[in-house]
């Protein structure tokens, strides 16, 4: 797996507000003796992009890695593997983004008191094409072949296995928030490192993290979480759930057969559902190999700092 990332946090201009859906005020102040000019989205998040660059300079690229813990709240020893994750994050820190995907069978919000849907149709889908059928279960970087599913005992492993490659793609992610509307306008920008061939697509989901809800625990000897009761818990803290994919099932086209050095620059904007909690949520951006699928560099970032 290769990869590599700027690493950039989401960078959020404080006192912005946007008026309207194409501009918003120049985040810098202007002559008291003429009007203040207005930025385009784009412009703005262009500009908020070079002062954070221009406050903290350019950071060493690192590889990055992506978790797909694939889960439900009807899984009673799904919290394991939430665990787990906890546990790898503590270890590597901002460099392991952990995505719970929940789909199938266990995900189902049909019953009392499991009527939350946390599903996406984009994560019902990665759970068919990729073949999971016993969870919890998950992916680091989709990689291996032929399957790429890989029970929580693999995870630390293949997690390091992962960390140890060389980074290939540089990616910078930047957002604005507007409070107000609930939308949040974002740009990702990637440079290759190396040359390429095949093609190579940009994905862009939303999570959101500390979802107080409902989850089936089991004891801890079956794969339960210990600092919860065993049983139907109300008051389960529900961790990095995915709440939308901008992008679709597979992504959009990024680069065809890119040369070291290529750059590109793609922007994105979505409105927060008013159920989910702005200053819980992220975006976290990926690139994947096309024909592989497999993850090349991945990054993640707060919506509200």
């Amino acid at each position: 797996m290769k990869s590599i990332a700027f690493y950039f946090s989401a960078f959020c201009l404080s006192g912005i507000l946007f008026a309207g859906c194409d501009t918003i005020e120049n985040p810098y102040p202007a002559s008291t003796s003429e009007p203040k000019p207005t930025l385009t989205v784009t412009q703005a998040l262009d500009s908020a992009e070079a002062a954070h660059d221009s406050i903290h300079g350019t950071v060493t690229p690192v590889q990055k890695v992506l978790l797909e813990d694939y889960t439900g709240h009807q899984c009673g020893n799904c919290p394991s593997a939430a665990m787990k994750a906890r546990e790898q994050q503590a270890i590597w820190g901002k460099r392991l983004v952990v995505m719970a995907v929940h789909a199938g069978y266990f995900a189902k919000y049909d019953k009392v008191p499991f009527t939350t849907n946390f599903t996406t149709p984009e994560g019902e889908e990665w759970n068919t094409i990729f073949g999971v059928m016993a969870y919890p279960n998950g992916m680091v970087n989709r990689s291996g072949s032929p399957s790429k599913l890989q029970g929580i005992a693999t995870w630390p492993a293949s997690i390091a296995t992962q960390m140890a490659e060389t980074p290939q793609i540089g990616m910078t992610v930047t957002t604005l928030y507007d409070e107000a509307t609930r939308k949040v306008n974002l740009k990702v920008r990637s440079k290759y490192l190396a040359n390429q061939t095949g093609k190579y697509n940009l994905m862009v989901a939303i999570t959101e993290d500390g979802i107080i809800n409902w989850q089936k625990n089991y004891g801890a000897s079956s794969g339960g979480d210990p600092s919860y009761p065993v049983g139907d818990v109300s008051n389960y803290v529900h961790p990095h759930a995915m709440r939308s994919a901008l992008t679709g099932t597979w992504g959009k086209l990024n680069k065809e057969n890119p040369a070291a050095g290529n750059v590109t620059e793609e922007y994105f904007s979505a409105t927060l559902d008013n159920a989910w909690k702005a200053e819980k949520c992220s975006v976290v951006a990926f690139i994947v190999d096309e024909a592989t699928r497999e993850v090349i560099q991945v990054e993640e970032v707060h919506i509200v700092e």
